[in-house]
């Protein structure tokens, strides 16, 4: 088996694969987490309330709000019904309103979003002493610095979403090749405008994308290590992403099947710890679907693909003019060049790729599932790149760092980290330049938030 599925290799050697650890080396390595930690936490805090709520945001925020009203996201807010997106149905039972929104569920509780990144931010909201304001008043109810509160308060959570994705990110890098790509994985998040956007957003991005990260991490433990506590963990951390994206949920545990089917142990070894992980979960989650009343919902939300014209309505071919096309080509051309080209160069250009091609077939096989799961099970109101791209960015991240620190190590096997982190930084600039509206920290404001 590859480095990234073998579970036969000592941590030492999965950690910095063909190199002893050296103390020193991994004192290097903590203090350069922890510069991008607090070099990503003052990007992540600079300007954090200078925006008004935007749309989005202040749905979450009255969501919250009902959280400390009702104990639970309810479908009712001073009275008045909630309406969150295009997706309604009759409501025959209501003598003043003819549809509700398609969000809640009959049992009046939200159940189209997921309640983590909810309750989250009533945490913050409740630690600043924020309450709900007093309804029926048609005039501005709070002054300036009021409202600079209420807005920090609401995004506070994401920043600390934000802080975990990094560490998420690395600890994932450090699972597939070694200390460098984590730490590279970690350069591209913590400076990548689009991730500082989401840690700077009251919704659920940067949420679910430090789920992904983390459930992506705690796949490669249970493959590799297959000890009580990993599949524990693993357990824990996939019903917290269950509780903050379905769809990422789903394409988590798809892929958890998929590894564990192909691994050596025989099952008999590992059943109980599989079923422990499989308990975990659903003990966590069928709570949930119960007292939401999930399974009939789900039942009622259109699927877009329906609605489709295939295949001209494929999001591929939007996706292959920005950054994660280019990680989808650069995959699908990158094994076709080491295949012709294993025997015919010198092997030292393809031997990083040969040598890690395990871990490199996991991430990008990860970044299609989640465009497949995505596709076929997501309802039209949220049936865009926008919405796509947490799923899409920890294993696209991830698939880039491993590709740097291979480039990096044909170079010099000495200064891989050094040599993959100016790629990393050239990469971040160029996409930061594409996107200028997603560069937070150059702009006073936006002209086009995202949807």
């Amino acid at each position: 088996m590859g480095p990234a599925l073998d579970a036969t290799r000592s941590n030492a050697q999965r950690i910095a694969p063909g190199a002893p650890v050296v103390r020193s080396q991994s004192s290097t390595h903590i203090w350069i987490l922890s510069f991008l930690l607090l070099t990503g936490l003052a990007c992540r805090i600079y300007d954090l309330g200078r925006l008004p709520l935007w749309t989005d945001e202040a749905e979450s925020s009255i969501n919250a709000l009902t959280i400390l009203q009702k104990g639970v996201p309810a479908d009712s807010y001073q009275g008045s019904p909630l309406f969150e997106n295009w997706m309604i149905q009759p409501w025959p039972d209501n003598p003043e309103f003819e549809f509700r929104d398609i969000s809640y569920s009959d049992r009046h509780v939200a159940a189209y979003h997921g309640w983590l990144p909810l309750y989250s931010i009533a945490l913050s909201f409740r630690l600043f002493g924020i309450t709900s304001s007093p309804a029926g008043m048609l005039r501005p109810q709070y002054d300036e610095a009021q409202r600079l509160r209420r807005t920090i308060a609401a995004r506070l959570p994401s920043v600390f979403f934000g802080m975990l994705c990094i560490v998420g990110f690395y600890l994932a890098g450090c699972r597939l090749q070694g200390r460098e790509t984590g730490l590279v994985a970690a350069l591209l998040a913590t400076f990548l405008a689009l991730n500082i956007v989401y840690s700077q957003t009251a919704r659920y991005y940067v949420e679910t994308t430090a789920g992904v990260t983390f459930c992506i991490w705690a796949t490669l433990a249970m493959r590799q290590n297959a000890r009580w506590r990993d599949f524990l963990i693993g357990g824990v951390l996939f019903s917290l992403l269950f509780y903050t994206h379905l769809v990422a949920f789903a394409t988590a545990c798809l892929m958890w099947a998929i590894v564990m089917a192909f691994r050596a142990n025989p099952w008999r070894a590992r059943a109980p710890k599989v079923l422990a992980f499989v308990g975990v979960i659903a003990g966590l989650c069928t709570p949930w679907l119960m007292a939401t009343g999930y399974l009939k919902f789900s039942g009622q939300l259109p699927k877009a693909w329906r609605l489709l014209t295939l295949p001209g309505d494929l999001i591929v071919i939007r996706l292959l003019v920005k950054e994660f096309g280019f990680v989808v080509a650069m995959g699908a051309m990158l094994r076709g060049a080491v295949v012709v080209l294993r025997r015919r160069v010198w092997p030292r250009v393809t031997e990083p790729f040969e040598r890690y091609k395990k871990s490199f077939v996991f991430a990008y096989l990860w970044l299609v599932v989640s465009y497949v799961v995505f596709f076929f099970t997501m309802p039209p109101a949220s049936f865009g790149v926008s919405r796509l791209t947490p799923l899409l960015l920890p294993p696209a991240l991830l698939f880039l760092a491993m590709v740097l620190c291979s480039v990096a190590a044909i170079f010099s096997k000495r200064r891989v980290l050094p040599v993959a982190a100016i790629g990393a930084t050239a990469l971040v600039l160029m996409a930061n330049w594409r996107h200028p509206d997603n560069v937070r920290l150059a702009k006073l404001g936006w002209k086009n938030r995202m949807t």
